[in-house]
């Protein structure tokens, strides 16, 4: 019987007016193959569900024009699968664009390129474009 590894989460660096909705994204170290387990617990489709809020008068709400990120592994567990990740305006509304990547660190990069640029309200061309340059 194999033993089940918990793994810890990822650091990511989360700026004010993001809302936290569902997070599984572990980190796999350079080189570190993600054990059979792995795939089935950490390297799903759903992976990580971030969205833009802004505080108001009743709370905090969504905007208009909002940003929302979505990460996951494409194929569903799949070893030879990748990271996936997709960016939305208007919930799921207004697709973005999304970033393909295998390697934990760069998506976690990506991750937070994309949270930084989008709570100073970057345009979609600019956080595109920094993605582009992270491949």
């Amino acid at each position: 019987m194999s033993r089940l590894m918990i793994r810890k989460l990822a650091s990511l660096e989360v700026p004010t007016g993001w809302l936290m909705l569902f997070n599984n994204f572990v980190h796999f170290g350079e080189g570190e193959a993600p054990a059979a387990d792995d795939y089935e617990l950490y390297l799903t489709q759903d992976i990580l569900t971030v969205r833009q809020i802004s505080p108001g008068a009743e709370g905090y709400f969504e905007r208009s024009g909002a940003l929302s990120i979505y990460l996951g592994w494409y194929p569903d567990g799949d070893p030879d699968g990748s990271y996936r990740l997709d960016l939305y305006r208007n919930g799921i509304d207004e697709r973005i664009g999304f970033f393909e990547q295998r390697s934990t660190s760069i998506i976690r990069n990506a991750l937070n390129l994309c949270l930084s640029l989008g709570a100073h309200h970057a345009e979609d061309s600019e956080i595109m474009d920094a993605l582009g340059e992270l491949s």
